[in-house]
Formats: structure tokens, C-alpha cells, sequence
């Protein structure tokens, strides 16, 4: 590993401070409904909220009591945050009394098989959405679906290419660009675990989520299991992480290598799902028996995007049309606000994504995926270790030392994107980063450990009352008439799109899927 800050391109000489802000930010928001007394909600989608299928911005993930809020993309991190903020106070307001649990690890969960699966209508895109979550919950089990994070999307200024390219001496082509955001993907793959160090907030779970817990996940006395120095359960092994892939690396050394390994996990058939099989009868049990059902199966801390054209497949958008964002999917629900994510953390990821774009990065040597693996497991699992060490290349060095050499090349992008702030936020949240790493009891899991430890009623109490407070807050948001108007035409403009898929002829679902798997558009996916 290179011990130096130094950035062999500064952001200054490339782009003005103006334009370097901007860059396009957007925000994808999972929350638990649960009822009054923290039990996973068992009623429908709420119909204010409109047809989870064709609704912009209200969608829901695995379950149908796990809805996902969206914002669109904004020139700078306060605008999608002030987005999500909107949706979600709209949401809180619509769904009776039950309410949107404010951790990443679910409430206490009677039975798995009683979280109910996300349902999306008669159409075959809603069936094979729906289908697809069946096949989830057989192949990894509902429990883990349930967790809740938060996606960040950004894309650069446009602006930015032409010179970047030019300093690197390379040609602006959509070869070249998409090359230089490949770097960036390895980059977040390499250094991610600190954003999981700085901003992880899940180290205790309520027992009943896993029966067989491991070793190192130890009873408190208030009825929780937690990992005294844990970061982020949900980025651990028994969290949001998909350990049937771990024999599957998808190379990110190109764009070419990383669309041809998931295509071929889409084709490879996997023993173990192949048990399971697709259908019993007419009960249709997952898509396919491949490693994959869809390309989102996937589960990655970064994933290179374009958003598919109406009917394609992902994969054949990025190779058709290149890539147009980076997705970052290392948050935690933020217990500390009602949204989630605080706006420093978007600041300090922004920042993170510029050093990871301009920092050099050369291709990934043979097993250097499973140091990566090894490092973000270590941070999840034992991140406030004192004097923990994390691997590169074949070395340990600490992890205060590591995090040190991306403060300080980060200084300068810092710098630059405040010019012209009076309050320098992007400054502020780097400081902010360099103290935690120097007292590790200021991370949020240090505090939300505490929080557990001090609550007579563990987890499940401490939870419970933040979610209350949260939910009143959410409720109590000024919404004017033009939000609520936006609102309600967007869930009655859903509900008729979603009518008009399902009274539109169509072809058999198994004709719709075979079409789907072999690269040709089919009719209203991604919805």
C-alpha cells in the first residue's frame, strides 16, 4: 500500500469549486412498518401510498412492510436529503398507527415465515418481481431480507470528463470514462470499510432475529445479543450479506469482466438452489436455479449503474450505454435522525468519492477480493478493537494509520468543494471523521451500544421508543398543499399504471421470463 496522501491529479486543477458541486445526488431509504407494540406489520402496501409496482418515489424491497423511498437526482446532498425528508413525513402520515422502524435490524420477528412478501399485482413484471422475493426468502430466508440500510447515488458533473481524461492522457471516449469509474468501484471496494467504521450503527440485535447465533455475538442483560466492539451487524455474516455468494467474485478490473461474470452467474447453475427447484406444481418457488436470479441479487458495498431502459436488463444497459453512477450501499439507518443518514455523512461520502475517482487504482491481483472481504467482515464484526489491523496486499498496518493516509488525501477535495461556504461543511464533516477515528466512543454504534446497555428494556425497548419519537417528528414535518397534491397524483397516476400493465395483452409469464433471460426487452421491467 502506497503511504502517501498525495493525489496524482488535484480536483482544483480540473474543475472550479462551482462545478465540482455539481455532481448528482440521490437517496434510496428501506424502513420496517411495524405496529404499535414493534411487530413486523402483516396489512397491505398502503393505498395512499400508491402501486408499489409503478410509484417514482414509494416502492417497497423484500417485503410488503418494508417500503423503499426514493428521491430523484439533485446538484448536491442537502437537496436529496430534503427530498427523502419529504417522502418520508408523506409516508409516516399514511400508514395509521403503525409506523417506520428506525434501525437497520428488524424488530422482534415471532416467526419468519409470517414477514410477508412483497406483492406487486396480476402483470408479469409484478409477478416477476414478486416471484424473484420468493426466491429470496428460499434461498437465504426472510429474517435477513427484513433488514433495512440506505443507498447512496452519485454521478459527477459532466463537466468533469474532458479534463480528467486529457491529465491522464487518454481519450474522451465512453471506453475511457467508464474505465475511470471502474478505478473508482475498486477503490470503494478497497477503502469501504471506512465508511462502515465511521457511519456503522447496528452492533445489537434483538435475540429472536437469530436462532444460532455465534460465538462472538454475546448476551446483554436486558434480552440482547450484541458484539461489544461490532460496527455494523448488517454488513456481517449474519447480516445483509449474501453467503451463498461467497465462492462468486465478480471482477470489477473492467466493464467488460464485471458484466460478463454476472451474466454467467445468471447461467451457472448452483447445486443448491437447483434443490429448491423452480416450481412445485403451479407454486412457482424462484426464477431460476443459477446463482443468480437478476443481476440485483448480487449483493456488493458498491455497484457501477446506469439506469435500464424500459424492458433491459442492467447488464445491457451499462454495456450498451456505459456507466452513469456509482450506487454506495455500505449505510446503516442512522438512529440519530428521523431520515436515517445525516447530511455530514453525505458530505464526507461525497468527499470519499472524489479521492476514490482520483486516487490511483490498479487492478485487483488474484484473491485481493478476499482481503476486501476479510477487511469490511474485521470492521463489522470487531471495528473498535483497539489497535485493530487490517490487510492490502499482503501487509497489515492499523486501522487509525490506514484511515489517517485517506484524511489527509482528502484535505484537499475537502478545500476545494467548500470554496465559497461560509460554514465549510465538507471541512466539517472530514473533522468530524478524524476525531471519531482518534475517540472511537463519538462512532455511532460506540453510542447506540450505549444507548442498548443503559435501557432496562435492551434493544427491543431502546428501539421501539426512538421509533416513536422518530415517527412523531416525521409526522409533525410542515407538508404544504402542493407536497400533498404531488403526493396523491403520484399515487393515483401509479395505481393507473399499474392497471393499465395488468389490462394490456400479454404473453405468458414463462414466454416473459425466457424472453427476459435471453437479453430481449419485455414489456413494463424495471417497472
Amino acid at each position: 500500500m502506497t503511504r502517501t496522501a498525495s493525489l496524482p491529479l488535484s480536483l482544483d486543477a480540473l474543475l472550479s469549486p462551482e462545478e465540482a458541486r455539481r455532481g448528482l445526488c440521490g437517496l434510496e431509504r428501506e424502513a420496517l412498518r411495524v405496529t404499535p407494540e414493534g411487530r413486523i406489520a402483516q396489512t397491505a402496501h398502503p393505498g395512499a401510498l400508491g402501486s408499489a409496482l409503478t410509484h417514482p418515489q414509494i416502492t417497497t424491497d423484500f417485503s410488503e412492510a418494508l417500503p423503499e423511498f426514493v428521491t430523484a437526482p439533485h446538484p448536491g446532498p442537502q437537496e436529496a436529503l430534503a427530498e427523502l425528508g419529504t417522502i418520508e413525513a408523506f409516508a409516516a402520515r399514511h400508514i395509521g398507527d403503525e409506523m417506520l422502524w428506525m434501525t437497520s435490524m428488524p424488530c422482534f420477528v415471532d416467526d419468519p415465515g409470517t414477514i410477508p412478501i412483497a406483492e406487486y399485482g396480476r402483470s408479469n413484471s409484478g409477478r416477476m418481481k414478486h416471484l424473484y422475493r420468493v426466491g429470496l426468502s428460499h434461498r437465504y430466508g426472510r429474517a435477513m431480507q427484513a433488514i433495512a440500510g440506505i443507498h447512496f447515488n452519485y454521478s459527477f458533473p459532466d463537466s468533469l470528463w474532458e479534463p480528467l481524461l486529457a491529465a491522464r492522457g487518454e481519450p474522451a471516449t465512453r471506453a475511457a470514462r467508464d474505465a475511470a469509474w471502474m478505478g473508482l468501484v475498486r477503490n470503494v471496494q478497497r477503502h469501504g470499510w471506512l465508511l462502515a467504521w465511521l457511519f456503522g450503527a447496528s452492533p445489537a440485535i434483538c435475540p429472536s432475529f437469530t436462532p444460532r447465533p455465534p460465538s462472538w455475538l454475546k448476551p446483554l442483560a436486558n434480552g440482547t445479543l450484541a458484539g461489544r466492539d461490532a460496527t455494523s451487524l448488517r454488513l456481517s455474516d449474519i447480516g445483509y450479506k449474501n453467503r451463498s455468494q461467497a465462492a462468486l467474485h465478480v471482477s470489477t478490473n473492467t466493464l467488460a469482466d464485471y458484466i460478463a461474470d454476472l451474466t454467467r452467474a445468471l447461467a451457472t447453475e448452483e447445486p443448491a438452489y437447483a434443490e429448491i427447484g423452480v416450481r412445485d406444481g403451479d407454486d412457482w418457488r424462484q426464477l431460476s436455479t443459477a446463482i443468480l436470479q437478476i443481476e440485483n441479487e448480487y449483493y456488493g458495498l458498491v455497484r457501477p449503474k446506469h439506469r435500464p431502459r424500459r424492458g433491459e436488463r442492467p447488464t445491457l444497459t451499462l454495456e450498451n450505454d456505459g456507466i452513469r453512477y456509482a450506487e454506495v450501499r455500505a449505510f446503516d439507518i442512522d438512529p440519530a435522525t428521523p431520515h436515517g443518514i445525516r447530511i455530514e455523512t453525505l458530505h464526507f461520502t461525497e468527499m470519499f468519492l472524489w479521492y476514490c475517482l482520483l486516487a490511483p487504482s490498479a487492478p485487483f491481483t488474484a484473491g485481493e477480493h478476499l482481503t476486501i472481504d476479510f477487511n469490511i467482515r474485521n470492521v463489522a464484526v470487531s471495528g473498535r478493537k483497539p489497535g485493530l489491523r487490517l490487510c492490502h496486499e499482503g501487509i497489515t498496518i492499523a486501522l487509525s494509520e490506514w484511515a489517517k493516509i485517506l484524511f489527509d488525501g482528502m484535505a484537499p477535495i475537502a478545500e476545494h468543494l467548500d470554496t465559497g461556504f461560509e460554514k465549510a461543511p465538507y471541512a466539517a464533516a472530514l473533522n468530524q471523521a478524524m476525531n471519531t477515528v482518534r475517540q472511537p466512543g463519538l462512532t455511532p454504534s460506540a453510542r447506540v451500544l450505549d444507548e442498548i446497555a443503559g435501557h432496562p428494556r435492551g434493544f427491543m425497548g431502546w428501539a421501539l421508543e426512538l421509533t416513536r419519537r422518530h415517527n412523531e417528528a416525521l409526522r409533525s414535518t410542515p407538508l404544504d398543499a402542493a407536497a400533498r397534491e404531488h403526493f396523491a397524483a403520484a399515487a393515483r397516476e401509479s395505481i393507473r399504471r399499474q392497471a393499465q400493465l395488468e389490462a394490456s395483452p400479454h404473453e405468458s409469464f414463462e414466454a416473459y421470463l425466457a424472453r427476459y433471460y435471453r437479453g430481449i426487452s419485455v414489456a413494463g421491467w424495471p417497472p
